[in-house]
């Protein structure tokens, strides 16, 4: 963003895309663990527990 609030970037697009794996920004394990298990389930594994 420029000072007057415009986009610096006439396509839209980010300049970037963070992910945070590690719970440094947030508590993500409880919604990865769910990915993993409907993945899991969906192919007939045992679910992982916390």
């Amino acid at each position: 963003m420029t000072l007057n609030g415009d986009s610096d970037q006439a396509n839209g697009k980010p300049r970037a895309i963070l992910f945070d794996w590690d719970n440094t920004l947030v508590d993500s394990w409880p919604t990865i663990i769910d990915a993993l298990n409907v993945t899991l389930e969906a192919y007939g594994k045992t679910p992982w527990t916390m």
